[in-house]
């Protein structure tokens, strides 16, 4: 059963979805979207694909849908996912809005379990769910994660995600998704997104936790509100690129934070782990373009000017 509750006591959602050149990604998106059991009052995209291929099939299907406000913006000018949450913001005119990914698939109460824990959780100022198929789901990979991230870049997320949690229920985490992640619209009155030192894999971390310290102990997990990440293949980095661009963000989100009791004994830490991490992988993948990109991370984020 569909449960509407655009005027009732709960309160109202825009879902906000940036994309680039995943169409096919798309249509399956809106697919889960629209089963909804809660229909977000707005549905914002921010397309910057190289051609505009989705919207008019992705209007047709709201139109015949006709339950949630549509905004469709086309503009491949924008620059990056950053600078796209941060431009969806102006559309918004919901209390909570949901940033979601074009790759994802949601379970059918996503968002009524969303909105049912900002109902139930008064000191709930952001939010986000469970990826239920996370990639790396094993006890040796959970293990050497959380060993090499600790202090600074402690993140209770990994060992949350995944379909067989035995946690339940909210809990407290200064790392949020940002893929699949709720915020009250108010919080964007007080702090705004990075958009100065073009962050891509720690934007995410890097503005929740920024909210963290601004009002401790408001932002969750909510393991009942879940989803699958199908991780699409398009539009992601390289290998190299992947590895150079994490370095450089790891050193730049210790550079926001050098006050952190001890953070320069994290950051080294870190990077020990993931020199392993990238020597095995070129191991592995007979390449040696992980390592090649630890190391090109590792001079251009040492040598990076923070942009305050």
């Amino acid at each position: 059963m569909t449960i509407n509750k655009r005027n009732s006591k709960n309160f109202s959602i825009s879902v906000i979805v940036p994309t680039k050149n995943r169409h096919e990604d798309l249509y399956i998106f809106f697919d889960s979207l629209l089963q909804q059991t809660v229909l977000p009052n707005q549905i914002i995209v921010i397309d910057q694909s190289s051609k505009n291929l989705s919207e008019e099939l992705i209007k047709n299907k709201l139109n015949s849908f006709k339950k949630s406000k549509l905004i469709y913006i086309y503009n491949k000018n924008i620059n990056g996912l950053v600078e796209a949450k941060n431009h969806s913001l102006q559309y918004n005119e919901s209390d909570l809005i949901c940033f979601l990914e074009d790759d994802e698939v949601l379970e059918v109460d996503f968002l009524e379990k969303i909105i049912l824990g900002f109902n139930s959780n008064p000191k709930m100022n952001g939010c986000c769910g469970v990826i239920t198929n996370p990639p790396n789901k094993n006890y040796y990979y959970e293990f050497f994660f959380h060993l090499f991230h600790i202090g600074l870049y402690r993140d209770i997320r990994v060992g949350v995600f995944g379909y067989d949690t035995q946690q339940e229920g909210f809990i407290i985490s200064d790392k949020i998704s940002g893929g699949l992640s709720v915020w009250k619209n108010k919080i964007f009155s007080k702090l705004v997104f990075d958009l100065k030192n073009n962050l891509h894999f720690t934007e995410d971390i890097d503005f929740s936790s920024r909210v963290f310290a601004a009002f401790p102990d408001s932002l969750f997990i909510n393991t009942d509100a879940r989803l699958a990440h199908y991780f699409s293949k398009s539009n992601r980095f390289n290998t190299f690129e992947r590895y150079s661009k994490k370095i450089i963000e790891y050193i730049i989100y210790y550079k926001k934070r050098k006050n952190y009791p001890f953070s320069i004994i994290h950051l080294f830490w870190l990077l020990v782990g993931i020199f392993f991490e990238s020597s095995l992988k070129s191991l592995l993948t007979l390449s040696f373009s992980p390592i090649l990109g630890y190391f090109h991370g590792l001079y251009r984020g040492l040598t990076y000017k923070l942009i305050s």
